[in-house]
């Protein structure tokens, strides 16, 4: 069968016939023709094995809505935030595919009502995956010292939601009433989430959250999450000054926590 196939097509190039070849994608069959367009041979081609599908698993967890402050319980004070110290906490999440979890720093007035976030501190994470992130209480206390030799204050705390929205769960609920007992009430706290993969996110900035758990109108027992309108204020002249700085001195935390390679 084979040699008479090779006779054919030499008979047809000593005859100058010219030898069209297509394939019928539908069928997978290869058809050979000569130049009147008869079919001088058919060769059925194996199938190809299906393509495998890959689908992503979204994260599980439960995402509670940061509401506006309501008209009787305004906001109490303004925030205003350092554009540097948003574009730090913004690199370091791009840094993991996990959550990063660190703190937030900077200068509190009451007779202002003003409240300044204008410095970040990195962290170790002790536990850190795509919905959870624990920090190590050792590093916590190290950092809290960093901010204190700057004559800073800590202002709260601040982690990443990966590939999900910037809104809080449950259990940032809980921390961020366990940093408002740790820092006192001498000032506030804040919590600050971003979200550095978010689909919300994908052709702008990266989203992000300043939010306070407070009671709910009208209830004593029920405790929710509150947003901050937060002004982005811009810090150029110490913009090279605070990377250079921050390259030098954060280079030993950053190397701790997972990396997106």
């Amino acid at each position: 069968m084979l040699n008479e196939k090779k006779g054919i097509t030499k008979l047809l190039k000593e005859r100058n016939f010219r030898i069209i070849r297509r394939i019928n994608i539908a069928k997978r069959v290869l058809l050979t023709h000569d130049e009147k367009g008869d079919v001088i041979n058919t060769t059925i081609v194996s199938e190809e094995p299906p393509k495998l599908k890959i689908y992503l698993k979204k994260p599980s967890i439960r995402l509670i809505y940061c509401r506006p402050f309501p008209e009787g319980n305004p906001q109490k004070y303004k925030v205003k935030m350092h554009l540097t110290t948003l574009l730090l906490m913004d690199f370091h999440a791009h840094t993991s595919l996990t959550e990063v979890m660190d703190l937030v720093a900077g200068s509190w007035n009451p007779d202002k009502n003003l409240l300044t976030i204008s410095h970040y501190e990195s962290c170790r994470n002790i536990a850190s995956s795509a919905t959870h992130c624990d920090m190590c209480p050792i590093s916590q206390s190290k950092a809290a010292d960093s901010i204190h030799k700057r004559g800073l204050d800590v202002l709260g705390w601040f982690h990443s939601h990966p590939t999900f929205a910037p809104e809080p769960s449950q259990q940032d609920l809980d921390t961020q009433q366990d940093f408002h007992l740790w820092i006192g009430d001498r000032r506030p706290c804040l919590g600050v989430i971003l979200s550095p993969f978010s689909l919300h996110g994908a052709l702008i900035a990266s989203p992000f959250r300043c939010m306070v758990v407070d009671k709910k109108e009208n209830f004593e027992d029920q405790f929710v999450p509150y947003k901050f309108q937060v002004e982005v204020v811009s810090d150029e002249r110490y913009f090279h000054h605070v990377l250079r700085e921050e390259h030098y001195e954060r280079k030993d935390a950053f190397s701790e926590t997972r990396y997106f390679e």
